[in-house]
């Protein structure tokens, strides 16, 4: 609700029905890392036709969704592993990478006072997804409480491979997004780079002016902590908008 417009605020569920697709599960991998440290990786996919009314509170805007997609690889840790019952000393849950989410809208004529808002939503619902079940977010579920073979610190983390460290150097043949009225046949673009991994990201400089931009060499570094050889790293080229006429 704090990254949408002020109208929306206080929006919220006037309607949810998850449809009647059921989800489809697989293929499972089953990876033994360890005698005490099993691994479950499972293919999600769904397709739904769920019917779902979001009420902005505000007189006569409301959103809807009337399909919902879903595909991402759930991983499931079952760490440790106990020679004594409950036998799975705790669960982990989590996406290595982020899943894949797509939202079909409905009712967007009552918010085109709103341009974007529909991107806004989606891009709300990834970033929340993010921050609680993608690396290195998790959930833990502890199924022997108080046992002394039960490391907590080792539960509650996950522990690190290595750090990734990237700089951006340049793209080619981007779209030119800025138009100026003196200049009616050029089109130029601000170009900056978004890197994520996992929950984490990282914002590069802009470029002026260009449509082949080159970074500096003395562009700063992101660095990324890699836990999972499942994790993808994500490069999004965005043009900043300086809102010129000329």
């Amino acid at each position: 609700q704090e990254a949408l417009p002020h109208p929306f605020k206080s929006v919220h569920f006037s309607r949810f029905t998850l449809g009647k697709t059921t989800p489809d599960f697989g293929p499972i991998e089953v990876i033994r890392h360890s005698d005490c440290h099993v691994e479950i990786d499972l293919d999600m996919c769904y397709l739904s036709d769920v019917d779902v009314l979001l009420n902005a509170g505000t007189v006569g805007i409301t959103l809807g969704i009337k399909h919902l997609t879903f595909d991402g690889r759930l991983c499931i840790v079952l760490r440790p592993v106990l020679e004594k019952m409950p036998l799975i000393g705790a669960v982990k849950i989590f996406f290595a990478a982020p899943p894949k989410i797509g939202l079909k809208f409905t009712g967007l004529a009552s918010v085109a006072h709103y341009p974007g808002i529909d991107r806004l939503v989606q891009r709300t619902v990834n970033d929340w997804l993010r921050s609680k079940v993608v690396l290195p977010a998790c959930k833990v579920f502890v199924c022997a409480q108080g046992d002394d073979d039960l490391d907590m610190l080792e539960t509650f983390s996950y522990p690190p491979l290595g750090v990734i460290r990237v700089r951006v150097m340049a793209a080619m043949n981007l779209a030119g997004v800025n138009w100026s009225a003196l200049e009616v046949d050029t089109f130029t673009s601000d170009p900056y780079c978004i890197l994520r991994c996992g929950c984490t990201s990282s914002r590069s400089s802009t470029v002026r002016d260009s449509t082949n931009p080159k970074w500096p060499p003395e562009e700063p570094s992101a660095y990324f902590v890699a836990c999972h050889r499942g994790q993808r790293l994500e490069a999004e080229v965005h043009g900043e908008d300086r809102s010129r006429l000329a």
